[in-house]
């Protein structure tokens, strides 16, 4: 019976067959299988066996009880649908390249056990003497009477059953025998026992870790139900899935045992931990991967690291599945690595953490170890109290035999190997097996005659030596673009290599073009974007692939079938590496060349590993400062990649380097943070398994779609049981479905989850997982906490802080205290500090924090994220102010003193950097002097400490605080303040300008700072006449917030009282040298009739002057026409002639202060001014005029004719008498959207004159506009 007919419960042990017999097929090439083939079984596979084509018919029945031969004869009379033949059996009889396979569910009894199959099968037939003539009689005879498909009754069922007992009486019973002969049956055969026999294929055959087997079979059901579907062949979908999963071999090819290999095993196995040392080329990495490579038929998942924190996440990860972790340079190969005291110490607790299901082998060089270790010897280095082993120590035997293994494969010179031999063999030459691959790569550099001398100096050789030696022989170019685009267990693929080459085109595919996603709401939909492409498919050149062969034949590099390219050994890379150091100028341009080019190629395996390279690359380019700024200004545009991974490691290259690069470039550093914590689960997408940022520039509600869709349990219940396994393992992209489920419910996360969780090298994924585990009350999980409050990337750390804050409260207090300590760590790391704020700042909002935020999280990282915080650090400061006010009222004034106290010393370092902040960033006074009113004795010699900054800007608005709370301050705070103001420095006189500009400014400053006599209550002509010229000019400023940083720093407008009247006195006389700057003043609110009274007091002798003012000042603002002034100034015109001439200047200036003609009425009251202007600024009238009458006929005209001829006027006027405002040529282009002729010519001189409007009005703004003043004793910054 088909699966088209069988109950739905059968489709997943049907599916499992098709792979169980696809897994043990999948070694033919020509294999194919069909799922339910039209008119078929329900498989049908086919393969060549000893030449001969084979079709194996595949039936499952899941029934359970006994196989009787009645059984196995109904499957056998299975005939097409809606047909009577030929039966299955028929089909076997007829073609002898026919198989049957039958999968039972239950047992075959005695009389069809004949039938089993091997469980070895692979597409044998019986043997001759197993199917006898009786069963062949016995079988024919149930045939006969065998159960048919149809109802019981119907038409198609009594054919069936006529048809099967005609060909049972006459057929040929030699033929049925040969019939059975390909006839199999797989008896007691259920879904557990094929979901272990795939398991154990793809363990066995493949390579697949037995944590990731589950995975894979949801992948390969997923496959057969997509073939099924498509009715296309499966095999294809398998091979791809299974290349994807299973991993390359990490046993290095044509090794030779050195002896001690068993030993070595055993001692991983024993004690979980082996450390292997020695001096470069001694083979200590070729051994690793050798002995790790032995704990692989063991079930072992074994992958090979560079980096600890990769390797900690990989080894940390919950379950019992069996891992090793092969740590090669983990502190450095050639060099030592730039973090490399930090990587042995989270080494040191990696160590501590093995257990026999999960171990750790490492491979690191001498010089790095005892460098970083800060040791003599290997000897005496001890890490996490265990030794390293040196293997340095060979016997001759094994490196004679390897010479013998090695001279076998180059086909060195009978003389030369012999003599080698000869002196390995007496001990005469010692040297290490990478030397003597070396020597036998490169043996026909030597003379015939070359003795052991030379011999030992060409092994011997360094990278320095190898490396001029490639330079000598031109592949240079080609050995620094593998050296800069290839890391490690990372190589490249040809067309990537060819691209970083130079090949397919100028562009950047891998760099994302837009500075953000526009996300359209409404309007047409939005078509998904096409993936990014090289703009040519690149193609290597015919000197690289000839060098390639070079390299490939010399054994420096090795090329796979994928093809990829790598270097053969560390070594190597290192001769590469040193191409880089001290480069020309010619050569510092490859670099950067294949630099860019790697970091945004389409290979996400390329980007990164260009991206690791970073910093290795930047030490060796010291001598070549450009070439550096170049490689950090890559670095910058790398967080620009498409591909996260690429950002994050961007990002640390730039973190950890922050102290060597320029102070212009350190104030990138809030952008950089920006980068990378700004990728969330919600903007990426995933290609083959690779995260990638969205490709397109618009997203439409697709975005909210994926945003806000809700996973059910149902979608993921498969990886949420893997994730919960003791083994399995899920995709980050199907990892990502499972957080957005945990998203809505976050309780059924459990510790196992966690931890895998988390083990994900995508940041937005552990992200989102510390964050969902932090939000609900947990217990028995500081494994979990340990590795959450270990992660410092800016991503994880927000996330820890968002999920304390979720979970704050209905977590116990002591677990409160675990959450505030692990986030205090993570205050203390700079990007992570600037991460959080961005969050703290905004603490107060209910939106973020709840109804009742939890102060105690904002009370402990506040002071330290403040004090960690960079001083370029960008956030809004409104906000810290905001927030620091509102903490007024939640938090204990040691608590705010603490904060505040973080908060002077960032302030400080901003001074430090000369970076003078907004007056936001600036009113720490204020929340200083509210947290102590009650206890001022907190303050100690805070506030001494805001006086003693040296910039004016700074001190000006803490002095400005310090007035405005003169009451909260005590007896010695205020005589600190009275000697600053008085201490005799350049810019005393601003500070005391911004003490007389408050609003209450007590007696006692009042008397300290005027002269005799003089006080704030006088008249204003008597305050301007008799105080200090040059501290009223400094209080005008002030009060008027001119010029800056006076405004921006907030200290304006204060004192209005007092300080207004003496601007209007000012604005009344055109001698003052503030005149102008009162002007400025007085018209900022646009209260024409207040300026009005202003222009009738100056009178007709200045109004010649104050046309120019009121000219450069409409010029320089938008709007604020103030007609009421502008009227009152033209009737103090002397005579018609003075008139005129002062509408024209009107005119001249107007392309900058009108848009548009119909503006006019807005800056023109009075009829006889307004068509006065209207006669200057025909123009602009006329055209407007001519176009409303032409374009807009009447519907019963046909205004074909008039329209081209008023386009041709149209035209001359605007090449002749061009109109001035921009406007003008915005409605004419809107009117010629209604015309019925070509207007093209037209169209262009307007856009033309339009363009050229706006240079002329920017040059009138340029003319009319006056310098800043210097402010004269200013101390910056």
């Amino acid at each position: 019976m088909s699966i088209a007919i069988t109950a739905p419960q059968k489709f997943a042990f049907q599916d499992l067959v098709c792979i169980e017999i696809m897994l043990r097929f999948c070694g033919h090439d020509d294999a194919t299988l069909l799922v339910e083939p039209d008119g078929g079984e329900d498989a049908e596979l086919r393969f060549t066996a000893y030449g001969r084509p084979v079709h194996c018919e595949i039936q499952v029945k899941g029934a359970a009880g006994t196989v009787a031969l009645a059984d196995v004869a109904a499957c056998l009379a299975h005939a097409p649908p809606r047909r009577t033949a030929p039966t299955l059996l028929e089909r076997v009889i007829s073609n002898s390249d026919r198989l049957v396979l039958l999968v039972m569910t239950g047992r075959a009894d005695d009389a069809s056990a004949v039938y089993r199959g091997s469980s070895t099968w692979h597409g044998e037939q019986h043997t001759v003497s197993r199917i006898k003539a009786t069963d062949a009689a016995e079988l024919l005879a149930a045939f006969a009477i065998a159960e048919v498909a149809g109802s019981d009754g119907g038409a198609l069922y009594a054919k069936r059953q006529a048809h099967n007992a005609a060909f049972a009486a006459s057929a040929d019973l030699a033929a049925i025998r040969e019939a059975l002969r390909r006839t199999l049956i797989f008896d007691q055969t259920d879904e557990d026992g094929l979901e272990t026999r795939c398991a154990e294929r793809l363990r066995r055959d493949h390579g697949i870790p037995s944590d990731r087997t589950a995975a894979v079979l949801l992948e390969l059901r997923a496959a057969i139900g997509e073939a099924k579907t498509n009715k296309t062949d499966a095999f294809p979908l398998l091979r791809s899935i299974l290349a994807r999963a299973s991993p390359p071999s990490i046993c290095p090819t044509d090794y030779l045992a050195r002896g001690d290999e068993a030993a070595l095993v055993d001692a991983l196995s024993r004690d979980n931990v082996l450390l292997l040392s020695g001096t470069p080329r001694v083979g200590k990495s070729y051994t690793a991967r050798y002995v790790a490579a032995e704990f692989t038929p063991h079930g072992y998942d074994v992958q090979e690291f560079v980096d600890v924190e990769s390797a900690e996440r990989f080894l940390l990860e919950p379950g019992a599945a069996p891992r090793l972790a092969l740590l090669d340079d983990p502190l450095g190969g050639s060099q030592v690595e730039a973090q490399a005291t930090r990587s042995l110490a989270r080494l040191s607790k990696l160590i501590d953490r093995t257990r026999p299901q999960r171990k750790l082998l490492v491979a690191q060089g001498l010089e790095p170890l005892l460098a970083t270790s800060r040791t003599a010897s290997l000897a005496q280095t001890i890490t996490a109290q265990r030794r390293w082993r040196d293997i340095g120590d060979l016997e001759a035997a094994f490196l004679a035999s390897l010479w013998q293994a090695l001279v076998a494969t180059f086909a060195i010179d009978d003389a030369l190997a012999a003599r080698v031999t000869d002196a390995l063999v007496t001990g005469e030459l010692v040297l290490e097996p990478g030397c003597l691959e070396h020597l036998a790569a490169n043996a026909d550099r030597l003379r015939l005659a070359a003795s052991i001398a030379d011999i030992t100096r060409l092994a011997r050789e360094d990278a320095a030596q190898l490396g001029q030696m490639l330079a000598a022989d031109g592949l240079e170019d080609l050995a620094v673009s593998l050296a800069v685009a290839t890391a490690p267990r990372e190589p490249i693929k040809l067309s990537d290599l060819a691209y970083v080459r130079g090949s397919g085109g100028a562009g950047l595919p891998g760099k994302r073009t837009a500075l953000g996603t526009i996300i359209a709401i409404g309007g047409p939909p939005i078509l998904p974007a096409t993936a990014p492409a090289y703009d040519e498919p690149p193609k290597l050149a015919v000197a690289d692939q000839t060098g390639l062969d070079d390299l490939e034949r010399r054994r420096l590099v090795t090329i796979d079938a994928k093809p990829t390219v790598g270097f053969a050994h560390p070594f190597y890379r290192a001769a590469a590496e040193t191409l880089l150091e001290a480069p020309t100028h010619h050569a510092a341009q490859a670099i950067g060349h294949a630099l860019q080019r790697g970091l945004f190629c389409l290979s996400p395996h390329t980007s990164r590993a260009t991206a690791r390279n970073l910093d290795w690359i930047f030490d060796r380019l010291q001598a070549r400062p450009t070439a550096r700024a170049s490689l950090v200004e890559q670095a910058t545009e790398g967080l620009r990649s498409f591909f996260p991974a690429t950002r994050d490691l961007c990002f640390g290259f730039l973190v950890n380097r922050l102290s060597d690069l320029p102070a212009e470039t350190q104030r990138e550093l809030p952008r950089w943070i920006s980068s990378v914590t700004s990728v969330t689960l919600d903007d990426v997408e995933w290609s083959d398994g690779e995260a990638h940022l969205p490709y397109g520039e618009q997203l439409g509600t697709d975005y909210f779609e994926r945003a806000f869709r809700i996973v059910h349990r149902r979608e993921v219940a498969a990886e949420l049981a893997l994730l919960d396994a003791p083994e399995g393992l899920v995709g980050p992209e199907r990892a990502a479905a499972v957080l957005r489920f945990l998203a809505a419910s976050p309780e059924a996360m459990t510790l196992t989850m966690a931890g895998r969780l988390l083990s994900y090298d995508e940041a937005a994924l552990r992200a989102e997982a510390t964050k969902l585990w932090l939000s609900r009350p947990r217990t028995g999980d500081d494994e979990i906490l340990d590795r959450i409050f270990a992660d410092d990337h800016p991503s994880g750390a927000l996330a820890a802080l968002k999920g304390t804050v979720l979970g704050w409260e209905a977590s116990t207090a002591d677990r409160r205290a675990r959450h505030l300590d692990g986030l205090a760590t993570l205050a203390h790391n700079v990007a992570a500090a600037a991460a959080m704020l961005d969050f703290l700042v905004v603490f107060d909002r209910e939106e973020h924090t709840g109804e009742h935020p939890p102060w105690p999280i904002f009370e402990r990282l506040m002071p330290i994220v403040m004090a960690a915080l960079p001083h370029n650090a960008a956030f809004i400061d409104a906000r810290l102010f905001a927030v620091a006010r509102s903490a007024l009222g939640a938090l204990s004034p040691t608590s705010l003193v603490a904060l505040c106290d973080g908060w002077i010393d960032w302030l400080e370092r901003n001074e430090r950097a000369g970076r003078l902040p907004s007056e936001f960033s600036l009113g720490v006074a204020e929340i200083l002097l509210q947290a102590t009113a009650a206890e001022p004795e907190r303050r100690e010699t805070l506030v001494t400490r805001l006086l003693d900054f040296t910039g004016t800007g700074a001190k000006i608005t803490f002095i400005a605080d310090l007035i405005d709370h003169w009451s909260l301050l005590r007896d010695d705070e205020r005589a600190a303040v009275f000697e600053r103001l008085k201490s005799g420095r350049s810019d005393d006189r601003w500070l005391q300008a911004v003490t007389l500009t408050r609003s209450e400014v007590p007696d006692a400053v009042v008397v300290t700072l005027l002269p005799e006599g003089i006080d704030l209550s006088q008249p204003p002509t008597r305050l301007i006449d008799m105080a200090p010229p040059s501290l009223i000019e400094a209080a005008i400023h002030v009060y008027c917030g001119q010029p800056q940083p006076l405004w921006w720093l907030g200290t304006h407008h204060s004192g209005e009282a007092v300080w207004e009247p003496v601007v209007e006195i000012i604005a009344c006389r055109p001698d003052h040298p503030l005149f102008e700057l009162a002007w400025d003043h007085i018209t900022y609110n646009g209260d024409g009739k207040r300026v009005a009274r202003i222009v009738g007091a100056l009178g007709a002798t200045n109004a010649e002057r104050t046309l120019g003012v009121m000219l450069r000042l409409k010029v320089r603002c938008t709007g604020n026409f103030m007609p009421e002034a502008w009227a009152t100034l033209l009737r103090l015109a002397a005579d018609s002639d003075e008139y005129e001439l002062w509408l024209d200047r009107m005119a001249e200036a107007s392309p900058a202060i009108l848009d548009d003609i119909y503006d006019l009425r807005d800056w023109l009251s009075d009829d006889g001014d307004l068509h006065g202007m209207l006669d200057r600024l025909q123009n602009d009238f006329r055209p407007l005029e001519m176009a409303k009458i032409v374009f807009d006929p009447p519907h019963d005209v046909d205004a074909r004719e008039m329209q081209d001829n008023a386009v041709k006027v149209l035209a001359f006027l605007v090449h002749e008498r061009p109109p001035l405002l921009f406007g003008t040529c915005d409605r004419l282009l809107r009117w010629l959207e209604h015309a019925t002729v070509d207007t093209a010519e037209l169209v262009t001189l307007l856009r033309e004159r339009r363009a050229a409007i706006f240079a002329e009005r920017e040059a009138i703004e340029q003319a009319m506009n006056q310098p800043d003043p210097q402010l004269d004793g200013w101390i910056d910054p």
